[in-house]
This record gives C-alpha cells, sequence and structure tokens, in this order.
C-alpha cells in the first residue's frame, strides 16, 4: 500500500497512459503537473499510440518490442470487471480512487482529453466540479462520486458525447445545468 503524496518525480514521466494508485492511502493534492503526461493529452498532429513504452525502448533498446508487448490484466471500467489481453498501449486511464485526495479538482486534469476512463471517486475532494470538464471529449467512464463536491453541476458535462457510465452520486451537488434534471444526492 502507498501513502504519502503524488510525487512530482511521476509526473515526469511524460510517456505515461495508464495509472492506477486505486485503494492506496495517498493524499494530498492532484498536483497541477500532471499537464506533463503528454501521452493523456492529444498534440496536434498526433497520429501515433505507441508512446506508452516508448521511454523503456529509449532507456532499454532492444528490452520491450513495442509492436508485440502484450499483457493481460483486468481493469474495472464502466462498474464492470474487464480482462484486457493485448496491447496495453491502447488504455488511457487514470484512477486515484478509494485513497484520501482532498482540496479541489485541479483545472489542469482536463487537459487529459485523451482519458477514456477517470475515477476520483471515495476520496475528499471539495469544491466545484471543473468548468472545463467538458473538454475530455474521448471519456467513456467518469465517476467523481463520494467526495465532499458542492455547486453547480455545469452543462459543460453534455459535451461529453463518448460518455456511457457517469456516477457523480454521493457529494452535495445541486441544480443541474440541464433541463428537466434533479439532484443527484443519494
Amino acid at each position: 500500500m502507498f501513502y504519502g503524496h503524488i510525487p512530482e518525480e511521476l509526473t515526469k514521466l511524460v510517456n505515461l497512459r495508464y495509472l492506477d494508485l486505486a485503494c492506496n492511502n495517498i493524499s494530498g493534492i492532484i498536483p497541477k503537473s500532471v499537464v506533463n503526461w503528454k501521452e493523456m493529452i492529444v498534440m496536434k498532429g498526433d497520429d501515433t499510440l505507441n508512446g506508452a513504452f516508448s521511454f523503456v525502448h529509449e532507456v532499454y533498446p532492444g528490452l520491450i518490442d513495442i509492436t508485440t508487448y502484450t499483457e493481460n490484466f483486468t481493469v474495472v471500467t464502466k462498474g464492470q470487471e474487464r480482462l484486457y489481453t493485448g496491447k496495453v498501449i491502447y488504455m488511457v486511464n487514470l484512477d486515484l480512487s478509494y485513497n484520501n485526495f482532498s482540496g479541489n479538482i485541479p483545472e489542469e486534469i482536463s487537459t487529459l482529453v485523451k482519458l477514456k476512463n477517470l475515477n476520483l471517486s471515495w476520496n475528499t475532494f471539495s469544491g466545484k466540479i471543473p468548468e472545463n470538464i467538458g473538454f475530455l471529449a474521448q471519456v467513456e467512464s467518469l465517476d467523481l462520486s463520494h467526495n465532499e463536491l458542492s455547486g453547480e453541476i455545469h452543462a459543460s458535462l453534455s459535451a461529453l458525447t463518448s460518455l456511457s457510465r457517469l456516477n457523480l452520486s454521493y457529494n452535495n451537488l445541486t441544480g443541474l445545468g440541464f433541463r428537466n434534471s434533479h439532484n443527484n444526492k443519494q
């Protein structure tokens, strides 16, 4: 089990595409330097998905052939357990659930526009949901439940057209920015 804060050195892993630190005892805030995770950000002219292990290739040439590297692992996404048996370079995931993170969810999280899954549930995040959360256009699963978030749920969530699972329950959110909606407090 990990404890303490997310080390600043971790945000220097610019080729990081998959980070799962769920079910630990990590505290503090999410560092704003998550914008350094360039492989979670769409860059102009970016048409490759091979960056996930390029840092390994650079440091240890020939250790991993990125075109053939496969891994079998289980991921919980969209509320279901899935066994991935293939190239892990296609996963873009950030799971910081079941920890002790606090403070606001940084606006910088919205720069990670390649994310398919974002799970920040079961922490003590407070404040509002970032207004620019709608920039996460590729996100399929967004879980911010079981925190201390407050304020209005922004209409920018309607921009998440790939979203198939959204959980905002067990917060102090009010007044949806959508028509014909209701408070999500359960």
